[in-house]
């Protein structure tokens, strides 16, 4: 048995990357542009299979924004004008990051110079066709169409769920007359996303991972009182199956996030994540955790036939664990979940947190880490005594990674 590794989404971009997209609607039409960001993409291929990640991915980096590329790739929306939106069923938006809901949403603005999905929403306001031109199928397409023109090793691509998208983009007014019903739009994604996964086989992807942000919503105690806990479970859960029983050659894998969101209900006592468990249907699943022991309840009703991508190192910040770190995390879920279960990855993606200016550097040195985290534990097995005689051989890289780290603060 091998224990492997693998990036769980989203990398770092650099400014170059990140300038393309202030001339937001041509750059996809620009192939100057499309160059950018696929040389970027590429480096970041081979840069995880230099490192020696099992499976790769382009660390999300030709997309606008983690599900802002689904809007990129279909006609019918119209930007809101509102930052970290979950659209509730009366038309009133909530607010992730502070956790409160605002007033009814009134009016959809015009296109202006730079629509930016990924900064200011979209709702959905024409039935989804596939825009013309640019990539011609979707930017989820141009993605695996890189990873499997550069990688050697078996490539992931990460999506965001059906059920995120309706959350963040059907209103009950401006929506309803190209679908009445949040199902109906529901229903037409998972359609499209069938098209978009079988474009995606074809070209040999390896790994197909869809990511839910919302859903995690429902461990704020606020919004339980507006949504009905066992409706939205069912619409993100059944929504996704649906895609699972799509899939045909590759893996299936579901990340659930928690990382945007304000929350005051801890994972044991939601009762949502054991609902999951036990009604999805994937090959590999992942949840964003954090080191309290009571975060891992819930893997007690992990399936026995699925694996867990499970993060030994931790994305929202650039400290470089060690290899102590790591096994205490390791054996903390291994109470629940054998280790030939667990796949080694970082708890989230780390596009969100690597703004610093070195943040590219210090993110590679983390996943080198966890490389070679990962040898020791298939050279050595468990054994605390060589995990320790190899944290001491690692000591100077870790000092280097220190004294860059304090460059950045500095």
């Amino acid at each position: 048995m091998t224990l492997l590794t693998s990036v769980l989404g989203s990398l770092p971009r650099s400014e170059k990357v990140l300038n393309q997209f202030k001339d937001y609607e041509q750059v996809y039409r620009n192939p100057a542009a499309v160059a950018v960001l696929e040389e970027e993409a590429t480096q970041a291929i081979l840069n995880q299979e230099r490192l020696g990640l099992d499976i790769v991915n382009d660390g999300e980096i030709q997309r606008s924004g983690y599900f802002s590329a689904f809007y990129d790739s279909f006609e019918g929306y119209l930007p809101t004008g509102i930052a970290g939106q979950t659209l509730l069923d009366d038309g009133r938006y909530w607010d992730h990051h502070r956790g409160q809901c605002y007033r009814v949403w009134e009016q959809p603005k015009a296109w202006g110079a730079n629509p930016a999905w990924s900064k200011y929403g979209a709702v959905i306001v024409d039935k989804l066709t596939r825009k013309i031109g640019g990539f011609g199928k979707s930017v989820f397409y141009q993605e695996a169409r890189v990873m499997k023109k550069i990688a050697s090793k078996p490539v992931k691509l990460t999506l965001p769920s059906p059920y995120q998208i309706m959350r963040r983009s059907w209103h009950p007014i401006f929506s309803r007359d190209a679908y009445p019903s949040q199902e109906q739009y529901l229903e037409d994604i998972i359609r499209q996303y069938k098209i978009i996964i079988e474009d995606c086989e074809h070209l040999g992807v390896s790994v197909i991972q869809f990511d839910d942000d919302i859903i995690t919503l429902l461990l704020d105690s606020k919004l339980r009182l507006l949504l009905r806990l066992e409706r939205e479970i069912d619409l993100c859960v059944s929504s996704l199956n649906e895609l699972f029983s799509h899939i045909h050659t590759a893996k299936s894998a579901t990340h659930i996030c928690r990382a945007i969101i304000h929350k005051d209900i801890p994972w044991s006592e939601a009762n949502f994540l054991e609902m999951m468990l036990k009604n999805l249907r994937c090959n590999q699943f992942s949840v964003a955790l954090n080191d309290t022991g009571a975060d891992l309840l819930p893997f007690k009703h992990f399936p026995v036939d699925t694996h867990l991508l499970f993060g030994v190192i931790y994305s929202n910040n650039y400290i470089l664990e060690s290899f102590d770190i790591m096994f205490g995390r390791l054996k903390s879920v291994m109470a629940y979940i054998p280790l030939d279960q667990i796949i080694l990855t970082s708890n989230c993606g780390f596009s969100p947190y690597a703004r610093a200016r070195k943040g590219l550097t210090l993110v590679w040195n983390k996943l080198s880490q966890l490389v070679k985290f990962a040898a020791v534990i298939n050279e050595a097995g468990l054994s605390e005594k060589e995990i320790v005689l190899a944290d001491r051989a690692c000591s100077e890289f870790r000092e280097q990674h220190e004294q860059l780290l304090k460059e950045e603060l500095g």
